[in-house]
């Protein structure tokens, strides 16, 4: 580990812990506390940049709510204990409920390391023996890479910020990219200030779409059609476009003529079969378009593909196995080669079960692992996420930070935070990079390989990690493209980008379609603004500089709100800040309105960080259709 001083500063290089995009930066400290942060100029991937989240990245650490000590519940409240009584209590609540013939599971996360979320798959596989693992806000991800999947002829694909901003044409499906990845935004611009163009795809136009030459609506009623419609322009003669006028065609016409055209695929609100079907449309645009056409040496066949996982290590926490339907390396359940190298690695038969995703894992569980994960910060309805968590007969939480999650628990292990220890992480392009301990640990916190080791043992698991190299050591053997890794070279930069097999994603089951309510006969559809808000994590909300937007957007609409379009406030005879009754089948709200340029009629959307205020209208779902009315 390179760690530079000078005086009585040190500094080393790091990974961001916010987003997929993994961009470096130095994190500094003094006398073995965090101090602050700097850009790292030659780093491949932020090359001397840094987003906001980036520049605040050591605030969580330093000024959060630490856990310090092992914690139990006794009568009622969380007492500090030992680290052998806390690891015996997990141990044995999670034993008898097992024992008992009740179901378990364990919950890694984006925000825990490759090791740490193999640990975690070893944890519910080998030694609960259950299929119940997952990694909160997975799932986007995991639709997008099984619509890629479904496009036929792309068994693979690089997801390249570097050609990403070579660009000549990108389509984009997004949320807001400006604020899910900052990182993957700048590539756009690059390719835009030379001379790309850029085609948005989304419910509503968002701040991309500003510097868009043409904006695809995604329509309440057929959200599908014009990207169906792009499908069938470019089915002509050989990727020429067929006749017609509109945006469509001519986004037709730009696609047939780019050489290197690129698909970034984000995570609008929707249903997962949704996100699938819009990915494989969109891919199979890619292939209509590159038919008949030779390839651009400085291009990669039928274009670059990036679909962006959403948090710092999701893509990692797949590969690592926290997934309900792959084992490591995104092997079948039924690899047997998968499996038995598994059963060598772990000391024990791995099962093969197929699991439930961390959406419904809470409600059909009676224990749940977690690991440096708060369900409810991305749950539809955190209430009802905490009051499930709280109703389980044994809560074990492994966390740096006293969240609403370990608040709940019977049992808490203090883990290392970002800049305290050893961890490796995968960014959406498949860079390998390190995490490394500067800063010293907290009281008794541990990192978090040691704890789920520890863990591991208490539960019968033969567990031959005494290092960090071992844990490392052992990814390499279970997942065949982490194989030639080293971590000496890591711990100097990152590793080259590992291809993500479009076709894994296959390997998921097929979810049963999901209606896209569409207003009708007088009725509106209101929709969650996105799936995931950042305000809502953990690592913003203790971070003093990147919470006060969130809350000052809080204070600014204390009742919540709901956008709507001027011109529809106009018709209506509605002014910003007044209340409107909203009633779906399922309930019935009042809340203040907001005006939002650009929405499509008879549309309302309920910012994420709301979707509490309106839980009894949406009843559960992301989006439904009401009846409006004036209060």
């Amino acid at each position: 580990m390179e760690v530079r001083e000078r005086g009585a500063r040190a500094s080393v290089l790091e990974v961001c812990p916010y987003c997929s995009c993994g961009c470096g930066l130095h994190l500094m400290a003094a006398g073995g506390d965090i101090v602050g942060v700097g850009p790292s100029e030659h780093h491949p991937v932020s090359l001397g940049r840094l987003c906001a989240r980036g520049w605040a990245a050591h605030e969580a650490p330093l000024w959060g709510p630490r856990i310090r000590h092992p914690m139990i519940r006794e009568d009622g409240r969380l007492q500090p204990c030992s680290w052998d009584h806390a690891i015996s209590r997990a141990a044995e609540s999670l034993s008898s409920l097992v024992a008992a013939g009740r179901a378990v599971g364990v919950l890694g996360s984006g925000r825990a390391s490759n090791e740490e979320n193999f640990l975690a798959a070893a944890l519910a596989r080998a030694a609960l023996r259950t299929g119940h693992v997952d990694a909160p806000l997975r799932a986007p991800y995991e639709h997008l890479l099984r619509g890629l999947g479904a496009a036929s002829g792309i068994p693979a694909f690089d997801a390249s910020l570097d050609r990403l901003a070579a660009s000549d044409l990108i389509l984009l499906l997004e949320g807001d990219l400006a604020a899910t990845h900052p990182r993957a935004a700048f590539a756009l611009l690059q390719a835009r200030r030379r001379g790309a163009r850029l085609v948005t795809l989304g419910w509503s136009p968002t701040r991309m779409s500003r510097l868009a030459a043409a904006h695809l609506h995604l329509a309440s009623d057929e959200p599908l059609r014009p990207l169906r419609e792009l499908v069938d322009a470019l089915r002509g003669l050989g990727g020429s476009p067929s006749g017609g006028a509109g945006p469509v065609h001519d986004v037709a016409s730009w696609l047939a003529a780019a050489r290197r055209p690129a698909l970034v695929l984000g995570f609008p609100t929707g249903p997962g079969p949704l996100l699938e079907d819009a990915a494989a449309l969109l891919a199979q645009a890619l292939r209509e378009a590159a038919a008949g056409k030779a390839p651009d040496p400085e291009g990669d066949g039928a274009g670059t593909f990036v679909p962006l996982p959403v948090r710092a290590n999701s893509r990692g926490a797949r590969d690592m196995g926290a997934t309900p339907h792959l084992l490591p390396g995104g092997h079948a359940l039924d690899d047997a080669a998968a499996l038995e190298r598994l059963r060598k690695i772990w000391g024990s038969e791995p099962a093969p079960a197929q699991g439930l995703p961390a959406e419904e894992i809470l409600g059909s569980v009676a224990g749940l692992v977690v690991v440096a994960e708060d369900p409810p910060a991305s749950a539809l309805s955190p209430a009802l996420a905490l009051e499930a968590l709280q109703t389980l007969d044994s809560l074990v939480v492994l966390d740096s930070y006293l969240t609403p999650t370990a608040r709940a628990a019977h049992v808490v292990l203090p883990i290392a935070a970002f800049g305290e220890g050893w961890g490796t992480l995968t960014n959406l392009e498949g860079r390998v990079q390190c995490w490394r301990p500067l800063a010293r640990t907290p009281g008794e916190t541990r990192e978090g390989w040691m704890a789920l080791g520890g863990l591991l043992h208490a539960l019968g698991m033969p567990t031959p990690f005494g290092t960090f190299a071992d844990v490392f050591a052992a990814v390499g053997r279970a997942v065949p493209e982490y194989a030639a890794l080293e971590l000496r070279e890591l711990e100097q930069g990152p590793s080259a980008p590992l291809r993500a097999p479009a076709s894994a994603g296959a390997a998921a089951p097929a979810p049963e379609p999901v209606p896209v309510p569409a207003g009708t006969d007088g009725r509106w559809v209101a929709r969650t603004e996105g799936s995931f808000e950042w305000g809502d994590d953990a690592l913003v909300a203790f971070s003093p500089t990147l919470k006060r937007d969130p809350v000052s957007f809080r204070k600014l609409h204390p009742g919540g709100v709901v956008w709507i379009s001027p011109d529809e406030a106009k018709v209506l005879g509605v002014r910003e800040g007044w209340k409107v009754r909203l009633r779906s089948s399922s309930g019935e709200v009042e809340v203040p309105v907001a005006f939002r340029p650009g929405l499509e009629r008879r549309t309302l959307l309920v910012p994420f960080t709301f979707r509490d205020d309106v839980r009894s209208l949406l009843g559960g779902a992301e989006a439904a259709e009401v009846e409006l009315s004036r209060t």
